[in-house]
Parts: structure tokens; sequence; C-alpha cells
């Protein structure tokens, strides 16, 4: 992540921000950037009505530019939660 990070310093290809790692016990840490809320979370908050496209295609182009910049640096991600 910190390397994602320096290779997109100006946040151009929505790549979460990570500040440091620790241990915690047996447990390994990450601390990121504090977000909004999930998109799971927005839909609940919407009582489930969906979203108009063009919000749902911002949400996609998102994605998929984070996605396409990491396989360019030579990262695969194989767990996408929205």
């Amino acid at each position: 992540m910190k390397e994602l990070n320096e290779k997109d310093p100006g946040d151009n290809h929505h790549i979460v921000r990570y500040f440091e790692s620790f241990y915690h016990h047996q447990f390994y840490c990450m601390v990121f950037e504090t977000l909004g809320l999930s998109l799971y979370d927005l839909i609940k908050k919407n009582n489930h009505n969906g979203y108009p496209m063009r919000l749902v295609q911002s949400f996609s182009r998102q994605l998929l530019e984070s996605i396409a910049f990491m396989h360019e640096q030579g990262y695969t991600h194989t767990d996408l939660k929205p």
C-alpha cells in the first residue's frame, strides 16, 4: 500500500491512503485514511432503492481506474468489495 501511495501522490487513481502498520498482540494492523460510508451502507440508508445510473457509473469508473492503476504497477487484487 505504501508503494502504491508513493506512485500516486496526487490521489489520481482512487487508492486509499495508507498511514502505518503495527502488531497488536498477534494481529497485524494497518491504519488507513478515514473514508465515508461503504456502498452497502449508502444503499441501506436509501432504503435499498438504489441510485441513479450516473452515480453507479461514477462509482464503477473509480473502481475500474484504481484496478487498472494497480495492474499497471504489477499488483492484482483478488477480493474486491465496493
